[in-house]
């Protein structure tokens, strides 16, 4: 997986999106209630530094 985000166009989106991926499947096997995932998926902390948050 590393070497892989690392030789993609976009290692961070690509890192962020297997993320996405891993916290839905947990989400999904634990029977957690699909309209409570966070919304907008897995978040980039880097969007909220650059909100000022």
């Amino acid at each position: 997986m590393y070497e892989d985000a690392r030789a993609a166009a976009d290692p961070w989106q690509t890192a962020l999106d297997f993320f996405d991926s891993a916290y839905r499947a947990g989400a999904e096997l634990a029977g957690w209630p699909a309209d409570r995932e966070c919304p907008g998926g897995v978040t980039d902390p880097r969007l909220s530094r650059a909100a000022g948050d």
